[in-house]
C-alpha cells in the first residue's frame, strides 16, 4: 500500500543487474483491450476495487463481470481464498478488518458477504498489511505495519492467539509446508533531516507455526515487501527506495534464510509484487509487476526464468501495476490500479486488458 523512499544502498559488484530497461521495454506479444474475454480461459477472476468500494467477480472467458452488493472498506490490500472451503477473504489496512465472502456455486457469480473481523489488535490503528493461512485453513496469520509484529488468529472466530514482535514495518507474510512462518521486515526509520522518508536494511525473519519466537533472521535487499514460496526456495521481492535504489528479487534457503543466488537488480523499476507460473515443462517463471523512476510514468511486468534465475523480459505498460496473481489454468493477471483495467498475461506471451471497477487493488484467482 506505501510508496516510500528509502536511502541508497551500492550494489555494484554483488547482483546480477537486469539488461532490459524500462525505456526499452519489449512488448508482450499480441494483445486486446475491453472486455471481449480471453479465448478458451477456464478460471475466475475476484477484484476488490478500492475507489468504487465494491468486490468484483470477472469471467476470464467472456469478460463479463458481477459486482457485489456489499460494499468493501477502505485499503483492500490483500485477498485470499481459504485451503479447503469455500470461503474469500479481504483485508482491509485502513478499517482495520478481514471481510470474509462465500464463493458460491457458479463462481461466476459475486461472493457473498457473510462477516468481518476487526484486525485492531491493540485497539489502535494496527495498520493489517498482508495474511497468509496455516496448511490447513484453521489459522491465519497477519501481519501489523505499526506494531511491528505478526498475529496469530482463528479462522473460525478471528479470535487472536498469539503476537509476535518481529521487527520495524513489517508487510509480507508466508506460511512454508513444515508450518513454519517467513515475515518480510521493512525496517522503515521514519524520515531524515530533509523530510525523505527512510529504511535501514530490510529482513527476513523466520518464526515457529505457534509464534513463540523468532527460529532465525538474516539481511535482504532494501524495503522487502512480498514473500513467496516455490519448490523448496524463498523468493523475496525488495522493492527498493523509488529513487536511487532499485528493486530486487532475493532467493533463500527456506530453513536457514541464507541466499542461495546473487539478486537480480531491476534496473529502473521498484516491484510490488510476485506471482509464479509453473508451465508443462516444469520451468518456473516469476511475474513481477512493477512501477518505475521513468518521468513520464513507465511501468512493466518483469519475466523471470526462476529456475535457471535468468531475467528474460520486460512488458511496458501503464496504469500503475499493484497486484499480480497465478491463474490455475496458467499465466497470470495484474490489477492496474489507476487505468481501471486487469491485464491477462497466458504462457504463449499473449496479453488482453479486461475492464475492471474503480480502482483495483487486491485480486485473487479460481478455476471454474
Amino acid at each position: 500500500m506505501r510508496t516510500l523512499a528509502i536511502k541508497k544502498w551500492n550494489w555494484i559488484g554483488f547482483a546480477l543487474a537486469l539488461v532490459v530497461l524500462i525505456s526499452g521495454c519489449s512488448g508482450g506479444g499480441p494483445s486486446s483491450s475491453g472486455n471481449i474475454g480471453v479465448p478458451n480461459a477456464q478460471d475466475v477472476l475476484y477484484v476488490a476495487n478500492e475507489n468504487a468500494q465494491t468486490l468484483m467477480a470477472i469471467d476470464l472467458s467472456s469478460g463479463f463481470d458481477r459486482v457485489s452488493g456489499t460494499g468493501l472498506s477502505s485499503g483492500a490490500n490483500d485477498m485470499k481464498i481459504r485451503p479447503g472451503s469455500n470461503e474469500l477473504w479481504v483485508l482491509h489496512t485502513f478499517t482495520p478488518e478481514m471481510r470474509r465472502y462465500t464463493i458460491q456455486t457458479d463462481k461466476t457469480q459475486a461472493p457473498v458477504f457473510i462477516n468481518s473481523y476487526s484486525l485492531d489488535i491493540f485497539q489502535g490503528s494496527t495498520s493489517p498489511e498482508m495474511f497468509d493461512f496455516s496448511n490447513s485453513g484453521t489459522d491465519f496469520y497477519v501481519t501489523s505495519w505499526n506494531y511491528g509484529c505478526v498475529s496469530l488468529r482463528e479462522s473460525a472466530t478471528g479470535n487472536d492467539r498469539q503476537d509476535l514482535q518481529v521487527g520495524p514495518r513489517p508487510e509480507g507474510v508466508t506460511v512454508l509446508p513444515n508450518g513454519n512462518v517467513a515475515v518480510a521486515i521493512t525496517s522503515y526509520n521514519g524520515t531524515d533531516g530533509l523530510g525523505n522518508l527512510s529504511y535501514g536494511f530490510g529482513e527476513v525473519v523466520l518464526c515457529d507455526s505457534a509464534l513463540s519466537g523468532v527460529i532465525v533472521r538474516d539481511t535482504v535487499g532494501i524495503n522487502p515487501r512480498v514473500i513467496r514460496y516455490y519448490n523448496n526456495a524463498l523468493y523475496i521481492v525488495c522493492s527498493g527506495d523509488f529513487g536511487n535504489t532499485h528493486g530486487t528479487l532475493w532467493k533463500l534457503d527456506p530453513t536457514t534464510l541464507t541466499s542461495t543466488a546473487l539478486p537480480i537488480v531491476l534496473n529502473g523499476a521498484y516491484p510490488g509484487d510476485m506471482a509464479i507460473d509453473v508451465d508443462s515443462t516444469g520451468t518456473a517463471w516469476g511475474v513481477l509487476c512493477a512501477v518505475s523512476n521513468d518521468p513520464n510514468g513507465a511501468q512493466a511486468l518483469f519475466i523471470v526464468n526462476l529456475t535457471s534465475w535468468q531475467p528474460t523480459q520486460a512488458i511496458s505498460m501503464t496504469g500503475n501495476p499493484f497486484r499480480v496473481v497465478t491463474l490455475p489454468h496458467g499465466g497470470t493477471a495484474t490489477a492496474l490500479k489507476t487505468s481501471n483495467e486487469i491485464l491477462v498475461r497466458l504462457r504463449d506471451g499473449t496479453t488482453y486488458y479486461l475492464q475492471a471497477g474503480d480502482g483495483p487493488l487486491a485480486i485473487a484467482a479460481i478455476a471454474k
